[in-house]
């Protein structure tokens, strides 16, 4: 049992067969990180961050002209993840937004990368004749969660996602979610094995995740319709980015299934050049509204901060009269 939780991680030791090119899986993910790598120290050559910079200055000014001063950051980590940001962040921002004219809604290939998730696993299942547990766990799991997405944004879909994209952007945004398809792929297509332990492990951590990442981007989504302002409550008691570790928990459920380098390395370079610096955004906008203080202490910006800090906020009180009660006759 313990070598099998052991390895969970790990994928298995046999020789590693060409995965695709003639390379292999590890020769995959090298190749994917470099050219990640070498995109923004090209970029950074060429003077890229200097426009993260430019409109990190141009935030602040507006807000400060508004009488909006930001607070303090309590985390003795907050320099490092500031100057990495002022690094990476350019390379998501221009390769999707500035790259030509508006176009394309960019949730028109979202919601279909997503959706089409569980058609694509189930037509690879059929056409390889692989019906292991491996396959229906990653069907489940995978699928699942394109199907609930889908249905997230038609009920409370992000306005971030209505913003169009050039015909370039459009292109580098959906090649970036076919990658997510690679463990699945790989994993019904080469009959990867699965162990119950793996399964379980995998399926617990999509639950929580999925269910952290639906309860957040709703309470959001509605609370902020009824009242802009801080959200510190709920699911956002103890973290400030709920959603986005409800998403890395469930898509890392995947990696656990697959056990396929390649997607792990597509999933941390997401995770530190996509996830990071748009939490690092949040983090200079929740730095100027009232309440930060107490918030930072209690909260932690990824992980919940479990031990005690500051009182949550308390409940908004109910609006209208009280009711007395009734006499009886």
């Amino acid at each position: 049992m313990l070598e099998s939780l052991t390895a969970m991680f790990a994928p298995p030791a046999a020789a590693e067969p060409p995965l695709l090119f003639g390379l292999t899986d590890t020769e995959l993910a090298l190749v994917w990180v470099a050219q990640i790598v070498l995109l923004l120290v090209g970029g950074a050559l060429f003077g890229m961050p200097g426009t993260t910079t430019k409109l990190l200055a141009d935030f602040d000014a507006s807000h400060t002209k508004a009488g909006r001063v930001a607070g303090a950051h309590p985390a003795w980590w907050w320099p490092v993840c500031e100057m990495w940001c002022r690094l990476v962040e350019w390379g998501n921002r221009t390769l999707t937004h500035d790259l030509g004219s508006p176009m394309l809604p960019a949730w028109w290939g979202i919601d279909f990368c997503k959706g089409a998730t569980a058609p694509l696993l189930f037509g690879l299942m059929y056409a390889s004749d692989n019906w292991s547990l491996g396959a229906y766990t990653y069907l489940a799991l995978h699928g699942s969660y394109g199907v609930l997405w889908v249905v997230k944004s038609w009920l409370f879909g992000d306005p971030r996602w209505d913003k169009k994209l050039p015909p370039l952007g459009f292109l580098i945004v959906n090649t970036w979610l076919f990658m997510y398809w690679v463990g699945g792929v790989a994993l019904i297509t080469r009959g990867t094995p699965v162990s119950t332990e793996r399964a379980a492990l995998a399926t617990a951590m999509y639950v929580f995740g999925v269910t952290a990442m639906l309860g957040a981007d709703g309470q959001r989504h509605f609370t902020l319709r009824l009242k802009p302002g801080l959200i510190s409550d709920g699911w956002y008691a103890r973290t400030r980015n709920p959603n986005y570790l409800g998403e890395i928990l469930l898509y890392a459920s995947f990696g656990v299934l697959a056990q396929l380098r390649l997607l792990w390395a597509h999933l941390l370079v997401t995770w530190l050049v996509v996830f990071l610096p748009n939490m690092w955004w949040k983090e200079h906008s929740f730095r100027r509204k009232p309440g930060w203080e107490a918030y930072a202490a209690r909260s932690g910006m990824l992980l919940p901060k479990l031990w005690p800090g500051a009182p949550p906020p308390p409940a908004p009180a109910a609006k209208g009269r009280a009711r007395s009660p009734k006499r009886r006759s």
